[in-house]
C-alpha cells in the first residue's frame, strides 16, 4: 500500500481545493476564474495555494453576482496552463479533497493532464462522506448548510479560499466523528469508508486500448499495466494473452491471466495510469 495511505490520521496530508468557474459544464467552453487550496497535516494547516484565472472569455453576470468576480479582476491574472504546474506541485504527495469532487475534477483534470498526461491523486469528497455517514445530522448536503450546522462561518461564499476554509472544518469534524464511530486510524481507512477513491476522468478508453489489446492477442505478447486500484494503491502488473476488453454497468474493463496473481483478474480501464506497453 502506498506510504501515503499507511499514514496515521494524525500525521496524514490532505490538499482541500476548490475552484470558481464561469458555469457547471467544460466541455461548453466553461472555465475556470478562480483556484484555492490550502494543505493539512493532520488537523495543522501547512500551506496556502490561491490565484483568481483569467478565463479568456466573458464571466456571465449571474457568476459575478455569485462570486463577487468581475472582468476586472482576471483580465491580468494567469491562465490556468500557467498556473497548474505551481498548483500540482504544491499538492504533491497528498490527498485532494473537495466537496462534490466529481465537478471540480471535470475542470481539472484535463487541465492536470495537459501538463503532465499520466497524473493521478487519491481523491476524498466530503459531500460523498455526508451522503454516507452523516444522513440525519445534516438533512441538506450544500457545503453552506453543512458549515452552518457546525457553526462555521464562511465569510466570502462562493470565493474559492473562503470555501476551503469551510470544507477543511468540516473534514476534520468528518475525521473526529469517524474515528470514534468508525475506529479509523489511517488515510487509508478513511478513503475505504468512502467507497475508495474518486476516480480521476479516464485516461483511456475502450476504443483507445482496443487496438492494443488486439495486437497483444494476435502475437500472444502481454501486456504491463499500470494502474490505481479503488483502494487507492498503485500496482504494476502483466496481463498475459487471450485479453478481453468489456462493459460492466458503468465501468469499462479489461481481464486477462495475471502473472503476479497466479490467475484471472479484472482491471478498471478507468485506473489505468500510462498506456499498456507490450511485455
Amino acid at each position: 500500500m502506498d506510504k501515503l495511505l499507511l499514514a496515521p490520521l494524525e500525521e496524514a496530508e490532505f490538499t482541500v481545493v476548490d475552484l470558481e468557474t464561469t458555469g457547471f459544464f467544460p466541455h461548453d467552453g466553461e472555465k475556470i476564474i478562480e483556484i484555492g487550496a490550502l494543505r493539512l497535516k493532520g488537523s495543522e494547516e501547512v500551506g496556502r495555494f490561491t490565484n483568481l484565472v483569467n478565463p479568456n472569455k466573458k464571466i456571465p453576470r449571474d457568476v459575478m453576482r455569485i462570486t463577487h468576480i468581475d472582468q476586472s479582476m482576471v483580465e491580468t491574472a494567469p491562465t490556468i496552463d500557467k498556473l497548474i504546474g505551481p498548483f500540482m506541485d504544491f499538492a504533491k504527495d497528498s490527498i485532494l479533497v473537495f466537496h462534490n469532487a466529481p465537478f471540480d475534477l471535470s475542470f481539472l483534470v484535463p487541465v492536470m493532464r495537459e501538463y503532465s498526461p499520466y497524473v493521478s491523486f487519491n481523491v476524498l469528497d466530503t459531500l460523498m462522506l455526508a451522503r454516507r455517514y452523516f444522513t440525519l445530522e445534516f438533512p441538506s448536503k450544500a457545503l453552506g448548510n453543512i458549515a452552518t450546522s457546525l457553526n462555521i462561518k464562511i465569510e466570502n461564499a462562493h470565493r474559492a479560499m473562503d470555501d476551503v476554509e469551510a470544507t477543511s472544518k468540516i473534514l476534520l469534524h468528518f475525521i473526529t466523528d469517524l474515528k470514534r464511530r468508525k475506529k479509523i486510524k489511517t488515510a487509508g481507512d478513511l478513503l475505504k469508508l468512502q467507497g475508495g477513491s474518486v476516480p480521476f476522468p479516464p485516461a483511456y478508453s475502450k476504443k483507445d486500448l482496443k487496438p492494443l489489446i488486439k495486437n497483444a492477442n494476435r502475437y500472444e505478447t502481454p501486456l504491463k499495466i499500470e494502474y490505481r486500484t479503488e483502494a487507492g494503491d498503485l500496482n504494476i502488473r502483466i496481463l498475459e494473452p487471450p485479453i478481453k476488453i468489456y462493459t460492466r454497468g458503468s465501468h469499462a474493463l479489461m481481464k486477462g491471466y495475471c502473472r503476479e496473481q497466479g490467475g484471472e483478474q479484472k482491471f478498471r480501464i478507468d485506473g489505468i495510469l500510462k498506456r499498456p506497453e507490450l511485455a
